[in-house]
């Protein structure tokens, strides 16, 4: 899920992320938990137009998936003043695999995020969402998926958090089941690595928002994500 903080006037971020495809719990040791068996991986870009605003693209070679997207915050949470922080972000996403007959082929999003830090140690997050086209099965079905993601963080000190993240679809083509994740997260002065367990294939708004494909009562894939800042402005 999205966060509403921005990254700031001048700042460009590299991210990576990616999620083993099989099943942890399946393939067992055998299989190194998932780790032997491919990965669907998403690289992107994203630069701080200002400082509330940034734009960004990223690639998934799950369907060969690019997204272009732009979110702007409206209000950040301040004490004795605004009680939560706001943001709005727009999508669209265009799936250009041609080998898996795949259809509705655009695809458009819109969330906004509202979030409050409660204390030093806990924030959460709510995600109403929307995505346009999301059956990628049947180009007949040209229905989106409507979803309310909910996020929280735990700190456990300045530079370790706990990370969990629930996606219920409320309407639309769904998946099998709601999408679950849970992490861990390490910061540095300019890298986040993040390493997760989750029921989800995909990382891009129009392919976690419809949810996963594994019962997370007792499934999952590993995943992480990496991410690095730049300030192009001195």
């Amino acid at each position: 899920l999205p966060t509403p903080d921005a990254l700031g006037a001048g700042v460009l971020e590299f991210r990576i992320l990616h999620r083993f495809k099989p099943s942890a719990p399946d393939v067992g040791g055998q299989g190194l938990y998932g780790l032997d068996g491919g990965a669907w991986i998403s690289f992107g870009l994203a630069y701080g137009l200002t400082d509330g605003l940034e734009i960004g693209l990223r690639r998934t070679n799950l369907q060969r998936d690019y997204e272009g997207f732009v979110k702007g915050a409206l209000l950040r949470q301040r004490q004795g003043g605004t009680p939560v922080s706001l943001a709005l972000r727009g999508s669209v996403s265009s799936a250009r695999d041609d080998s898996s007959g795949i259809a509705n082929r655009d695809r458009y999003a819109a969330q906004a995020i509202v979030a409050r830090r409660f204390g030093k140690s806990l924030s959460v997050m709510l995600v109403p969402t929307y995505v346009t086209h999301t059956n990628y099965q049947d180009a007949a079905d040209r229905s989106g998926t409507g979803a309310v993601g909910l996020g929280a963080e735990w700190d456990l000190s300045p530079k370790h958090a706990i990370t969990a993240e629930w996606v219920a679809q409320t309407s639309g083509a769904k998946a099998r089941y709601q999408g679950t994740t849970l992490g861990f997260s390490v910061a540095t002065a300019r890298h986040v690595f993040h390493l997760l367990a989750t029921n989800v294939q995909g990382t891009h708004t129009d392919l976690y928002v419809p949810g996963g494909d594994l019962d997370p009562r007792h499934d999952f894939r590993l995943g992480f994500n990496i991410s690095r800042t730049y300030s192009l402005r001195h």
